[in-house]
């Protein structure tokens, strides 16, 4: 069970790193609503247990909250954002 659980996390951390790329890809081709998807995605990611104890997560963890801190001050994605979170 240790082993399939780290390579879950691996695949995770994997994963997260390429999302602020893709993030600010997605912001600059005016795809709001794919980026809040995206941003509301990986903030639940991120916030599992098991990525809590990553160290190499906790740059990306701050990035995330401050995209998501600026995206609720547009209005369009404070909408988008607060639908896609209460629909999961």
């Amino acid at each position: 069970p240790i082993l399939p659980k780290r390579c879950r996390v691996d695949h995770l951390s994997e994963y997260l790193k390429s999302v602020p790329d893709t993030l600010e890809s997605l912001m600059s081709e005016k795809r709001l609503l794919h980026a809040a998807g995206l941003l509301v995605r990986s903030m639940k990611m991120i916030k599992k247990p098991e990525m809590t104890d990553i160290g190499a997560v906790s740059d990306l963890r701050t990035y995330l909250i401050g995209q998501e801190n600026v995206s609720l001050q547009l209005p369009d994605i404070k909408d988008i954002t607060s639908l896609n979170s209460s629909s999961r």
